[in-house]
């Protein structure tokens, strides 16, 4: 064999192996005793729930009500941040209603939420820096993961038992009628869903 020829055998090795180490480099491969997963869906357990703020006497952030669900029920607990428990504040009382409308959700005529008529809830915590978790069935609420639902969140909060509480509502969006009260949506969120072991290859250019 004559050194052009050799040379040429040479250069295409060399190009050949680089092309299949390019290709391999792009392959995952999961043998038949691993899993694959679609990844943690937000709000599917307490380890990872949605949250929404939770403001005082309207304009204040005193901390955030956190909700998620399982495969049975909604969760939904208050927790007060450290800064405001830093400043005193603690909850005293919380109204919790969830629905599927704001139907669902106790209101007199004007549209204005009666939380006193909120089926869920404590009047008489004594001043602590979370409440709950409360919880309804998604079979109550006739909903499946992937649906909304309303909750109007209610707290009276205050920073020393000698002083007049103030009224806390969890959420940003605005109920009818002359008030400041809000709620929030919020989606049941769906458990992530197990995929069948899997071989393939995905090349990036």
């Amino acid at each position: 064999m004559n050194k052009g020829r050799l040379h040429y055998t040479l250069s295409l090795v060399v190009v050949l192996s680089f092309l299949l180490i390019l290709g391999l480099s792009g392959c995952s491969t999961l043998t038949s005793g691993e899993k694959d997963f679609s990844g943690p869906t937000r709000g599917f357990g307490e380890s990872s729930p949605d949250t929404f703020p939770l403001y005082a006497g309207q304009n204040t952030d005193v901390g955030e009500v956190k909700v998620w669900n399982d495969g049975e029920k909604v969760y939904v607990k208050y927790q007060l941040s450290e800064e405001a428990l830093a400043e005193g504040w603690r909850i005293y009382e919380t109204h919790l209603a969830v629905g599927t409308t704001l139907e669902d959700i106790p209101r007199n005529k004007p549209g204005n939420p009666q939380v006193g008529h909120f089926p869920l809830g404590d009047k008489s915590l004594g001043g602590v820096a979370e409440a709950g978790p409360y919880y309804i069935s998604l079979e109550e609420l006739g909903v499946d993961c992937g649906e909304n639902i309303i909750i109007a969140a209610h707290a009276v909060v205050k920073k020393s038992v000698a002083e007049k509480g103030e009224t806390a509502w969890g959420g940003t969006e605005d109920f009818p009628g002359k008030n400041w009260a809000t709620y929030f949506t919020y989606t049941v969120a769906c458990e992530e869903e197990e995929q069948e072991p899997t071989q393939g290859c995905s090349h990036g250019y």
